[in-house]
């Protein structure tokens, strides 16, 4: 198959993920080469109307757990994301004040947690984190973002934190040694759109991720080449993506999401 040119007319140039693709029917494998520029700019997305995007509100709630480990373990345990069994996006958020909270049960083998991303007096998000405890810090797997007000309290298996988004933040991603896994989830989404660029009543339509569900985390995607496979049925307003992502021919993650379709512009 010809790959065909990546299409995401509403994300600036440092917020593609995708590097190329290919389609047959209703089904895109495709590549994002990381790191694919120095630095993830989250003004583009979008350039002029910046939403926090849903990798941020991931990235969050699992920095969050991962804050709440190292107080109830006094730092000698870290956490191993192994699923995200189901996410929920209910709102889009603009820049402002995000609220950040969490309970978490973990055992000292593995635990699970429950969070939400609160913003402008509504939730904007809500998750379920299943994850391992291992006694070596893995390699960093989240976009680090600087939370404030943390308040951890151990007996409640409670914390709550404060991300002041101001939709201009750039992240510098050479330094990291792994993919983070939402740039992987975000990529597998990416990819998943490149099924519309053959229908011209989608040309510019807006695609947001509205859940996930049965996300399986299989590994640690190294810096490298990471191909990606989505297979996507969509209504007028609607979809539905089976999505999986593999390194080397090593699985990675794979996982169900939806989206729904706003503002197609009709040929």
């Amino acid at each position: 198959m010809q790959a065909i040119e990546v299409q995401l007319p509403r994300y600036g140039d440092h917020f593609k993920l995708v590097s190329r693709a290919w389609i047959r029917d209703n089904t895109v494998t495709g590549q994002l080469d990381f790191p694919p520029y120095a630095h993830l700019d989250f003004a583009h997305h979008f350039p002029g109307k910046p939403l926090l995007p849903g990798v941020k509100k991931l990235s969050l709630m699992f920095q969050a757990i991962k804050a709440f480990c190292a107080e109830a373990t006094g730092g000698k345990l870290f956490p191993v994301l192994t699923g995200i069994p189901l996410v929920r996006f209910f709102n889009l958020t603009k820049p402002g004040g995000v609220e950040i909270q969490a309970n978490v049960f973990q055992d000292g083998i593995g635990g699970v947690a429950t969070c939400t991303v609160n913003a402008h007096g509504k939730e904007r998000a809500s998750a379920i984190f299943t994850f391992a405890m291992n006694a070596e810090e893995p390699p960093e797997i989240i976009l680090p973002l600087p939370m404030e007000q943390i308040d951890i309290k151990v007996a409640q298996g409670s914390i709550r934190g404060v991300f002041n988004y101001q939709g201009d933040e750039i992240l510098p991603l050479d330094h990291l040694e792994a993919i983070p896994f939402t740039l992987v989830l975000e990529a597998l989404g990416q990819n998943a759109v490149q099924a519309s660029c053959s229908d011209a009543s989608l040309a510019n339509a807006l695609f947001i991720v509205t859940y996930l569900r049965g996300t399986v985390f299989h590994g640690t995607a190294p810096r490298g080449t990471l191909d990606l496979h989505t297979e996507v049925a969509w209504t007028e307003k609607r979809g539905l993506v089976h999505a999986a992502a593999s390194y080397g021919g090593q699985p990675i993650v794979s996982g169900d999401f939806g989206f729904v379709i706003l503002n197609p512009k009709r040929a």
